[in-house]
């Protein structure tokens, strides 16, 4: 139990959870290819942050299919994203080098960056 993370969020009567890293909507698996850390519903799709990688920002639709996986975003080295969050109605993500990007909901592409460290 110690490292298990758990966490569930209602929306339009459906369950977003995350159970030991793995995402379910509705009591279905959606994505368990890596480490589930966040998942946030952002108009009619689901927002999923992996623990790992570079581009660890993906969308799924509410049948569980991946539609999206955030484009690559590098300034002097590649750095993964730590939190993905919703602010004045604009999908954001947060990377460990201390950029704020702005995402695209329907394709996963960055619109703008900010650098905020």
């Amino acid at each position: 139990m110690g490292d298990e993370k758990v966490g569930s969020i209602i929306k339009d009567n459906e369950m977003i959870k995350i159970e030991n890293e793995q995402l379910y909507l509705n009591g279905q698996l959606m994505h368990d290819a890596h480490e589930v850390s966040k998942a946030i519903p952002f108009e009619n799709i689901v927002i999923v942050l992996e623990g790992r990688g570079t581009e660890n920002v993906l969308a799924f639709n509410k049948n569980g299919e991946q539609i999206w996986r955030i484009e690559p975003f590098v300034y002097e080295f590649p750095a993964g994203f730590s939190n993905i969050y919703v602010e004045d109605n604009d999908l954001k993500a947060f990377n460990m080098s201390g950029y704020e990007v702005k995402i695209d909901p329907g394709n996963g592409k960055i619109l703008s960056e900010k650098w905020l460290k």
